[in-house]
């Protein structure tokens, strides 16, 4: 095989560097190409989330605005209220009332003739709700005798209205409750 070689030695390498320059070319602009694609991209990204940070400033301002300012006198009593809620149950959990010595007490000075309907127990407030039917004033009479006898009960209120029938009466003793004495009592 004959090869003819036309161009000179220098043109070869001039022919060369012009082709390593088109591929220099051709890798830079594609190169620009995603340079460009990438940074429309972070722009779009960009505006999107300026959108949402917008949205949520709106939402933080209007939950703001539902918030009551520090210094509000309604704020500062809540929280006020609270706290000591909260430091009386703590105080009540510090003592570790038992209140079975006290349901047992109260179960015992059932007298004949008492039916009760409900018990309820404020520990908050240290105080008792009985709420029941006695067939007969005589009765009546007797467990409340019952209960103010116990050590536990600070005391009691009745209304007069209970005392106006002779059967079938409905009571409601509200009682304040010694908790000196149920602790003594679950320490005994």
């Amino acid at each position: 095989m004959i090869t003819l070689n036309l161009i000179s030695k220098e043109k070869r390498s001039w022919l060369a560097e012009i082709r390593r320059f088109a591929y220099a070319k051709v890798i830079a602009s594609i190169g620009i190409a995603v340079i460009i694609l990438a940074s429309g991209y972070l722009f779009a990204i960009q505006a999107i989330l300026n959108d949402r940070l917008s949205v949520v400033r709106d939402e933080i301002t209007v939950v703001e605005a539902q918030l009551p300012k520090r210094g509000d006198s309604t704020l500062d009593d809540s929280i006020r209220a609270l706290n000591a809620q909260t430091q009386h149950l703590a105080d009540l959990y510090n003592k570790n009332i038992s209140y079975s010595v006290l349901m047992n007490e109260i179960g015992q000075s059932v007298t004949p003739g008492i039916v009760l309907e409900k018990i309820s127990l404020n520990t908050l407030t240290s105080s008792l709700v009985l709420t029941g039917t006695a067939k007969t004033r005589d009765n009546l009479l007797a467990f409340q005798d019952a209960l103010t006898a116990l050590p536990y009960i600070d005391e009691m209120n009745t209304p007069l209205s209970t005392f106006t029938q002779r059967e079938n009466i409905p009571f409601d003793y509200n009682i304040s409750l010694n908790l000196e004495a149920i602790i003594a009592a679950q320490q005994s």
